[in-house]
């Protein structure tokens, strides 16, 4: 898929409806690729901007940041464990932008916060156990991320 700058165009997946009252909202989008230079800063601003100019967002504890990692066509063991190194090393960062509230969401907690295999461990140290997981069997990362079938972090691998 070409991702312009929003302001060229508005993706066909994002259709507002005229609600009353307040809801939650969630966002499914297309897979969006992470290349040099394919503006796709300016395309996720570009939803967000086109959100806000419809409808009058709030923040609430109830809300939170989740990311399900899956594919159609599967990824190798090295690709899942990329993508989980990339989520241990961005928590904190995800974190300082969340609203304190935020961080005690029951359904996207934090790894090093709630997940027993993380919790406690310095981020270089998580990521070399991760590392450490035997690379022919992907399922052993998903279950280290997400202990086993607990889907409920802010990065979710249980649908790999």
């Amino acid at each position: 898929m070409l991702v312009k700058p929003y302001a060229q165009s508005i993706p066909p997946w994002l259709c507002l409806p005229d609600v009353h009252p307040p809801v939650s909202i969630e966002l499914i989008s297309p897979v969006l690729r992470f290349k040099k230079d394919n503006h796709l800063r300016e395309y996720v601003k570009g939803v967000w901007d086109r959100i806000a100019a419809v409808y009058t967002v709030e923040t609430s504890f109830y809300y939170g940041t989740h990311v399900d990692v899956s594919t159609n066509n599967g990824y190798t063991s090295e690709q899942v464990k990329a993508i989980a190194y990339a989520a241990l090393d961005l928590e904190s960062a995800i974190n300082a932008l969340a609203l304190a509230d935020r961080l005690k969401n029951e359904y996207c907690e934090g790894f090093f916060a709630s997940n027993k295999g993380f919790k406690g461990k310095k981020v270089e140290r998580a990521i070399v156990g991760v590392g450490e997981v035997d690379e022919s069997h992907q399922t052993m990362v998903v279950e280290l991320q997400n202990l086993g079938t607990d889907r409920y972090y802010v990065w979710n691998f249980s649908n790999l």
